[in-house]
């Protein structure tokens, strides 16, 4: 038995790298050297490459046995702070509806060395979707409904998860949803969730109660959802926006945290 798999054609072939042993890679972060671990939303590890070199992976950790999770974990984005790392797995339901568990994570990795010599080690997790949705009702946007069994994600009043990024103090945590877009009666911006204690209240992988939020920050990309959302040290943000559901609409949007 012979297993293939391909990918799209490149762009420009001569300016692209091809990084195998992944599929539907979702987030990365650097680690030094031109290093970067990422992870994708049909595995329950975490991956080394080098960034600008095609070829396999040059070391994997596995999240999904010390998590006790064994179907997809759908991890989605991930965020540095220090030498941790914070993940976040979609909290959505799968493709067709089905509620599964193993995607509610929020969950950390401590990184230690860099470069080539980069290792993660598995901190703790958190079972993040109950208390999201609970969040989401109190603010009328009724991700209970959206988020209900046999509701597809990856519609407009369905419930995905795909950003995730430190917010302008370097405190708050802001989790970004692809769906559903919000507001009910006229659905047509993009959402952010802040969890104001995110550090604190997850307590180095023993949580402490539940996360406390913030209020709501609604955002135009023009009827889109964010796919990923990054902050450089400028505290000025990159949004990754498309489609809410499989339609190709993507766009790039600068924001300032405002």
């Amino acid at each position: 038995v012979l297993n293939y798999a391909s990918s799209a054609a490149a762009y420009s072939i001569s300016n692209t790298d091809f990084h195998t042993g992944i599929a539907d890679a979702s987030t990365c972060f650097g680690v030094g050297n031109n290093y970067i671990i990422g992870a994708d939303d049909e595995a329950n590890s975490v991956k080394l490459y080098h960034k600008d070199s095609s070829g396999y992976i040059l070391n994997s950790f596995d999240i999904g046995t010390p998590m006790g999770i064994t179907e997809e974990g759908d991890f989605e984005a991930s965020v540095v702070k220090g030498s941790r790392a914070y993940w976040i797995s979609s909290l959505g339901n799968s493709a067709s509806g089905n509620i599964k568990p193993s995607r509610h994570r929020f969950f950390a990795t401590d990184i230690a060395g860099s470069g080539s010599s980069t290792t993660l080690s598995y901190v703790g997790s958190y079972s993040m979707r109950s208390s999201v949705i609970s969040w989401g009702d109190s603010h009328s946007y009724d991700f209970s409904s959206s988020a209900a069994n046999g509701m597809i994600p990856k519609q407009i009043d369905g419930f995905n998860v795909e950003g995730m990024c430190l917010g302008v103090n370097n405190t708050t945590l802001y989790i970004a949803f692809r769906a559903p877009l919000v507001p009910i009666s006229n659905r047509t911006k993009a959402l952010i969730c802040p969890v104001t204690n995110f550090e604190t209240w997850f307590n180095n992988g023993s949580p402490s109660g539940s996360p406390t939020f913030g209020n709501p920050i609604e955002l135009d990309l023009g009827g889109r959802g964010i796919r990923s959302i990054e902050q450089n040290a400028n505290g000025q943000f990159l949004i990754v926006a498309g489609s809410y559901d499989s339609n190709h609409n993507p766009a790039l949007y600068e924001w300032n945290g405002n």
